[in-house]
This record gives C-alpha cells, sequence and structure tokens, in this order.
C-alpha cells in the first residue's frame, strides 16, 4: 500500500555532512598528537553532539582537551561551510521532489539544531524541499530514541504505517523502527559492509537513494 508521508534523515544522507564531520574529528585529534582506536572516529556517525562529547571524554580522560578537538572539528566545518564544499546527497533533493509531486508530504527529521539545519540546506539551494522539519531542538531524546520520528509524525497527524523513513546509520534506523515506520537504511559503506539487517520494518540495505527509491517503486510502495 502507497504511503503519504517520507521522513529524510540529514547528515549523511539528504546532505553529505558526515564525512566532513569525520575529516574535522581527525582534524581535531592529528593537531593534539592523539591517537584513536580504530573505527572510534566512525562510531561518532549519527550521534547527538552530547553523546559524541562523552565518548570523547571517556577516551581521553581529560573534558578540557574534548573541548579543544571539538573546537577544531568545528572549525573544518565551518570552513567547508564557507568554502561550499558541503553538497547534497546523491539524488536527495531529487527524491524528496519526486515524492512531493506523487503527493507525499516530505520531513526533514535531524539531530541537528535548527541553525545548522537551515546553513545547510540554505546553502544548497534546498530550504523549500520540506514540509517540515523536526530538530534536536523539539525534543526530548535524540536518536536512537524515537521521539523525532514521532514528532515527525505528528506534524500531520500521520500514522506510522502510512510513512516511510530514509536513514544512513544503524543508529537512525533504529529511532524509526522504535517509532513503527518502515525504513530504508541507505550506505554505500553498511551495503559494502553487507551489513545484516533481520527487522521486518528495515525494507532494505541500498547504496543510494536512487536504488531505494527504484525499490520502493517497484514494490508499490510510492
Amino acid at each position: 500500500m502507497p504511503k503519504q508521508v517520507a521522513i529524510f534523515d540529514m547528515d549523511g544522507l539528504f546532505v553529505d555532512s558526515e564525512r566532513i564531520y569525520a575529516e574535522g574529528w581527525k582534524q581535531g585529534f592529528k593537531e593534539y598528537g592523539i591517537r584513536v582506536p580504530e573505527g572510534f572516529v566512525e562510531s561518532l556517525t549519527g550521534q547527538s553532539s552530547t553523546s559524541n562529547d562523552a565518548k570523547i571524554i571517556s577516551l581521553l580522560k581529560d573534558s578540557e582537551l574534548a573541548k579543544k578537538i571539538r573546537v577544531v572539528r568545528e572549525q573544518y566545518y565551518q570552513e567547508k561551510l564557507k568554502n561550499s564544499e558541503i553538497k547534497l546527497g546523491k539524488f536527495a533533493k531529487e527524491l524528496a521532489e519526486i515524492l512531493k509531486d506523487k503527493g507525499f508530504k516530505v520531513i526533514l527529521a535531524s539531530s541537528s539544531t535548527r541553525k545548522r539545519i537551515d546553513e545547510l540546506l540554505s546553502q544548497n539551494n534546498a530550504s523549500d524541499v520540506f514540509d517540515a522539519i523536526v530538530c534536536a531542538d523539539q525534543v526530548r531524546n535524540l536518536k536512537p530514541a524515537p521521539d523525532i520520528y514521532l514528532a515527525a509524525l505528528d506534524c500531520f497527524k500521520t500514522n506510522s504505517e502510512d510513512a516511510i523513513a530514509f536513514e544512513d546509520t544503524i543508529v537512525g534506523a533504529t529511532a524509526a523502527v522504535k517509532a513503527g515506520i518502515d525504513v530504508c537504511l541507505v550506505s554505500e559503506l553498511l551495503y559494502r559492509q553487507q551489513l545484516k539487517h533481520d527487522h521486518d520494518q528495515c525494507l532494505g540495505l541500498f547504496r543510494d537513494l536512487e536504488e531505494a527509491y527504484n525499490y520502493l517503486e517497484a514494490n508499490q510502495v510510492c
């Protein structure tokens, strides 16, 4: 049965920002001469800033040093933003527009702040893409808690079974599933790793959004 609402994650999916954040973290650790365990930077993907700060403090046992590293990461991000180097994800805007043409309400559900969302969308001429935006400023608990997705459903009083979510991390997909929403997990990295996903509401693991859309259209989900 066709869905009525499409909910997009932002960082790493609609906007190719997770790569920039990772580069910024690596720059911060390098600047202070810190070698982190393999996979540590990748473990920060899809997490809230509070969660990531806690992870880094736990690793370094030094909250002040953790703050300095975050400053470097933020400076790196701002420089990339200033130089217009943070682009939309492949087929992201196109998919949102296709779904809107099909009658979908399109929502952004992000653990980022509204300020960060607005600056990234504005720079990429995507400010008018979404019918609603739900962000970190509006909910008590961030992903993997379902709060953001429940708030997204509430925007148009949508039943969970009438929505489809697009996420690029296990953290985000977990949040959608906890809210009762079918989710497409879209990540080239996870696809290469052939991650196992055995939850019924995870409709599949896809290399990119175009592949996910082709699957949904073939199965009359949209």
